[in-house]
C-alpha cells in the first residue's frame, strides 16, 4: 500500500499492485529519492547533485499537454494530472 498526500494535508493509503509499487521504488532510487517521506516524482539528478528535484505543478501541467497531445484517448477523458493521485 501507498500512503498518499493529498489536498488539505489529507492522507490516505492505497492498494496498488506489486508490480506498480516495484516501478516506483525504483523510479525513486533513480533519482536518488531514499526516505519514505520523500516525493516519487522527481528530476534526475543533475551533474554534481546528490538528489533530483521533486516535479513541479508546472511539470504536471506541462507532461498532461504532452500526453493530451500524443494520445487521442487521453484528450477524449481530458486526462489531467489529477488524474495521476
Amino acid at each position: 500500500m501507498l500512503r498518499l498526500r493529498e489536498k488539505g494535508g489529507k492522507a490516505r493509503w492505497q492498494p496498488v499492485s506489486p508490480t506498480l509499487f516495484a516501478a516506483l521504488v525504483e523510479h525513486a532510487a533513480a533519482r536518488s529519492a531514499r526516505d519514505p517521506q520523500e516525493q516519487v516524482f522527481r528530476y534526475r539528478p543533475r551533474r554534481g547533485e546528490e538528489k533530483g528535484a521533486p516535479l513541479t505543478r508546472r511539470r504536471y501541467n506541462t507532461l498532461a499537454d504532452r500526453w493530451q497531445r500524443s494520445l487521442p484517448w487521453a484528450a477524449q477523458y481530458g486526462v489531467s494530472p489529477h488524474w495521476l493521485r
